[in-house]
């Protein structure tokens, strides 16, 4: 599906097509380490000023969460059909935690992201706080993008064969046909095509979520949110025995906007609150092990 670009007189030498699956992680590394960004060393600017070096040895040094190369706008931008199926929400939680962490592309700019996904996916993505499909997808997008105008209308990329490859779009759960199987030649579980939308998305450029608090983040989206329906008080109780006094700790030592009033359901926290609660989960003596297990394809729940 490429070669008609490649072979464009005006856009062909720009186009650099690298013939690996996007469903590996290895396969965006190989952008840093092949030189494809090399162009762009003097646009983009390391913490110390000097021209970027776009390579995954920059991973070994140290982060600094609100730096010039992340607060200047990037000439980068991100974009990626996401199949509708678990390795779209899997791709997308990959994409959206390397931010906190400033993984990948992240480490070097401010980039910016856009996605089609089908209008389910987007729902979920975009739903603020209250909302009854607020999710933990929801949570973490708030908390560390800002939703940009999108370009065209969901009508505009309608009827998909004629806008997108492959030209069937499969929605639901997929079933592998074997071990080794591409994901886009699996089979799909239910025929009823949704409706693909756009979504663009640009990283805060002040970072409420910093890396160094993104670990307890991640843990308390990840279990607070099992109990979604439940206060935040009642919530906490289950994390471990005294949890809940986290709540009167940020209610003592937080800003006013991060104050959660211990009644109020997970589904309502906002930004602040949860940057808050997650800050104050750090220093509590009696916190469990927050590392990560488990992979980011919870990261609808």
């Amino acid at each position: 599906p490429t070669q008609p670009l490649q072979a464009d007189p005006e856009f062909g030498h720009k186009l650099t097509v690298i013939p690996k699956s996007a469903y590996f992680w290895p396969s965006y590394d190989d952008i840093l380490n092949g030189g494809h960004l090399d162009h762009l060393k003097d646009r983009i600017q390391s913490s110390t000023g000097e021209p970027t070096s776009f390579s995954t040895e920059v991973y070994k040094e140290p982060v600094f969460a609100n730096d010039p190369s992340w607060t200047a706008d990037s000439p980068l931008l991100f974009v990626a059909q996401l199949p509708s199926s678990v390795y779209g929400d899997q791709l997308y939680a990959q994409i959206i935690f390397a931010i906190a962490t400033r993984r990948w592309l992240f480490r070097f700019t401010r980039m910016r992201l856009a996605f089609t996904m089908n209008m389910n996916m987007l729902s979920r993505v975009t739903a603020p706080p209250g909302d009854s499909k607020y999710t933990r997808v929801s949570a973490v997008t708030n908390c560390l993008t800002n939703v940009l105008p999108t370009p065209l209308p969901p009508h505009f990329l309608e009827p998909y064969a004629s806008h997108f490859y492959p030209f069937r779009q499969p929605v639901g759960a997929r079933l592998l046909l074997s071990g080794r199987a591409i994901p886009n030649s699996n089979v799909p579980a239910a025929s009823t095509k949704l409706g693909i939308g756009w979504l663009m998305l640009e990283p805060k450029a002040v970072v409420q979520i910093e890396p160094e608090t993104f670990e307890v983040f991640e843990y308390l989206t990840r279990m607070l949110f099992v109990l979604r329906g439940q206060s935040v008080e009642a919530a906490m109780k289950r994390i471990a025995p005294g949890a809940e006094n986290v709540i009167n700790m940020l209610n003592t030592r937080g800003a006013p906007e991060e104050h959660i009033d211990p009644a109020q359901t997970v589904t309502t926290l906002t930004t602040s609150q949860w940057a808050g609660l997650s800050r104050m989960f750090k220093l509590w003596p009696f916190k469990p092990d927050v590392r990560n297990r488990t992979p980011h394809s919870d990261l609808a729940t």
